[in-house]
């Protein structure tokens, strides 16, 4: 049994124990342990059941306000997890006011100049990005990077990852209006992967994210070579650190497999990747199982024998 479907199995078994805990213990009662795992048990639900998850995060944040304060780093903690939640879920509104309380209050405990409060107010110009308020993101993750440069310096891994987050709220713009914003996200992008790989080393997450986004402007500016050098690069880096069977690993070959057959016109290069990708999903779940033959039916044409010569 592969490392990735074993792991499943551990969350799904870990959960089923945590419930039956969790059923046993009156909310009142809750202390910092309990808070503590129904955070972590909330994390591992959103994924799998958003609703227990909103239920779980919920209790969580009621029981940090009533055992630690308001602003306790736990209660911070939990508050943050219910806003991802909620954002998961659609809610962006709730989740935005909820990101809003966190950053006022970690200015308040940890001052302005703390890399958790950048963090924070990271958060929450993510959570404007997902709800649409691209300009509005666009302005907060701006300001931030630039008072974070202020702060830590240019080359700080701090600043690195402020100046990520515009650089996403770029690229999305970028989809939106390529005329506008194409360029400068691709400079921008490309200038900022140099920075991220010398701060927080060359498959780090900060490095990773800005591959991608990369390679997806380089793909909207009509780059498709370039975009495909640089999507390689990002599913070499994934595999380098994950394993090449891991679920962001096996997400982004079947994303590399489509952009080399429908962006960059190369459906000979595609196959090359999707043959190994479908034979890795078979050997992992299975030749019926859904997801394999939801990828049989998105790569049909792929699949199907190459014409005879002549023919």
């Amino acid at each position: 049994m592969s490392n990735g479907v074993r792991d499943i199995a551990a969350v799904l078994q870990w959960l089923s124990h945590f419930d039956s805990l969790a059923s046993h213990v009156p909310p009142e009662t809750d202390t910092e342990v309990e808070i503590w795992l129904y955070n972590l048990a909330g994390l591992r639900y959103v994924h799998l059941d958003l609703a227990r998850a909103l239920q779980l995060h919920e209790r969580a944040l009621a029981a940090a306000e009533r055992v630690c304060g308001p602003r306790h780093e736990l209660t911070l903690n939990v508050r943050d997890s219910l806003a991802g939640s909620y954002g998961y879920a659609g809610e962006h509104d709730r989740a935005i006011r909820l990101f809003e309380q966190n950053l006022a209050d970690h200015v308040h405990t940890f001052g302005r100049r703390h890399p958790e409060t950048f963090a924070a107010r990271a958060q929450l110009a993510g959570a404007m990005r997902r709800a649409g308020r691209l300009k509005d993101a666009l302005r907060l993750a701006g300001r931030n990077a630039k008072n974070a440069e202020r702060v830590w310096g240019a080359d700080d891994a701090t600043s690195v990852k402020a100046w990520s987050l515009q650089a996403e709220v770029l690229a999305d713009l970028a989809q939106q209006d390529p005329g506008r914003y194409a360029v400068q996200a691709r400079d921008d992008i490309e200038k900022l992967l140099v920075r991220a790989v010398a701060a927080t080393g060359r498959d780090s997450d900060v490095s990773l994210g800005l591959r991608q986004m990369l390679a997806l402007v380089r793909d909207g500016a009509g780059d498709h070579a370039g975009a495909v050098a640089m999507y390689e690069e990002y599913v070499e880096s994934l595999t380098r650190g994950s394993g090449a069977t891991d679920r962001f690993t096996l997400g982004a070959r079947e994303s590399f497999a489509a952009l080399l057959w429908k962006s960059a016109d190369d459906p000979d290069r595609a196959r090359e990747v999707l043959l190994p990708l479908l034979a890795d999903w078979e050997h992992l779940l299975g030749p019926t199982a859904p997801q394999v033959q939801k990828l049989r039916q998105d790569f049909a044409p792929l699949l199907e024998p190459p014409p005879e010569d002549g023919k």
